[in-house]
């Protein structure tokens, strides 16, 4: 019996790590530099992985999908909107330049883009048949110091000859809107008529509601189990790895210490032990920023984020007038790392090693919201 069901595992396992792939491709079109057109189905990832090559499948059945990157591709087009045109720019931090996917935002006489380098947004104006990055200043972990990418003067430059809107450019704060707002009205000025594309800021996030209910097994003398309700959140196209998870959760754990009385000696003149039961419960509002390395049905993870915690604590011991309590008000820092697995219909098995639950094991159940 073990055996035929590991020879089932088996059997199953690539369609449980890979069920999701055929969902992730969508109907496109591309142009390809040497007047090409082909039609079929693109792969529909991050748009941080789009940015220098893409996934094509001409039906949905196609096993191996064909690579194309920047070198051959002159645009190409999704079903829900997005187009994306092979630019050529000069990154703010860069001394070379590079040629990636770059996501039209608005056309006109001055065009917007969207582009990601080294994991970084920028925003790209085209006008005159030149480029030029706009990018909000930053702050590099490994420097610390905050780093100006001069966004209004490279605004200025790209808009010149539109004098009245130099004082709108001194002005500003940065944000997308603020510069489709801007292009918007410079072609206005020159009555070029505006075409806007699905905005970075105008995505639709994936919502899910989760249930789930964890034990921790294999801890000497004591036991944990917890039931939580969860809400998660992520934008697709930003990332399918990365989610915000906030929830609240209800924690409980029992165990025994031996601790050894000092004013009960045995015959034998040695300390006398007894048993202290200890009992607690929490009830905590954990939240935290997750990251899968897998998107499909068996997804590991690791989480970093905080909590806020009620911890009550009960302690039953027989050589003490009653049981003691104890209340406490804490917030903690959070850190974890395990796997979920979708079973279908919702279900799934979870297993995880984290700071707040240590090793534990549980079942879940999730929706997905609209």
């Amino acid at each position: 019996m073990l055996r035929t069901f590991l020879v089932l595992l088996l059997l199953k396992l690539p369609a449980l790590l890979f069920a999701q792939l055929t969902d992730e491709y969508i109907k496109g079109e591309i142009h390809l530099k040497n007047k090409e057109i082909k039609d079929g189905f693109i792969k529909n990832e991050d748009f941080r992985r789009m940015s220098y090559k893409i996934a094509f499948k001409q039906t949905k059945d196609q096993v191996i999908a064909t690579t194309y990157d920047t070198s051959s591709v002159q645009n190409f087009m999704m079903d829900d909107g997005e187009i994306f045109e092979s630019l050529r720019y000069l990154p703010n931090s860069g001394k070379d330049s590079i040629t990636s996917f770059a996501r039209q935002i608005l056309k006109g006489k001055a065009s917007l883009y969207l582009v990601f380098y080294r994991t970084l947004p920028i925003y790209i104006v085209v006008n005159n048949n030149l480029t030029y990055p706009v990018q909000d200043d930053e702050m590099p972990i490994n420097t610390g110091e905050m780093v100006q990418n001069f966004y209004k003067s490279y605004l200025k430059n790209a808009l010149q000859d539109d004098e009245e809107l130099s004082g709108t450019i001194d002005k500003m704060e940065f944000s997308e809107a603020g510069i489709i707002n801007l292009i918007k009205e410079y072609n206005k000025h020159f009555q070029s008529g505006n075409k806007i594309f699905i905005s970075h800021f105008k995505e639709k996030p994936k919502h899910f509601f989760m249930f789930n209910a964890d034990v921790s097994p294999f801890m000497h003398n004591q036991s944990i189990y917890s039931l939580e309700g969860m809400y998660r959140i992520y934008y697709p196209k930003f990332s399918k790895n990365t989610s915000f998870n906030i929830g609240l959760r209800y924690q409980c754990y029992k165990y025994s210490d031996i601790e050894q009385r000092g004013s009960i000696i045995n015959f034998d003149g040695t300390l006398n032990d007894t048993t202290v039961n200890y009992r607690g419960r929490f009830l905590s509002i954990p939240m935290a920023f997750q990251e899968n390395f897998l998107n499909g049905r068996f997804r590991p993870y690791f989480y970093v984020g905080f909590g806020f915690y009620g911890f009550f604590k009960e302690v039953n011991n027989v050589y003490a007038e009653g049981n003691t309590s104890s209340r406490q008000y804490v917030s903690l820092f959070l850190l974890g790392l395990g796997i979920e697995a979708d079973l279908g219909k919702g279900l799934m098995l979870r297993a995880g090693l984290s700071d707040d639950k240590g090793f534990s094991l549980g079942v879940g159940f999730h929706v997905a919201g609209k």
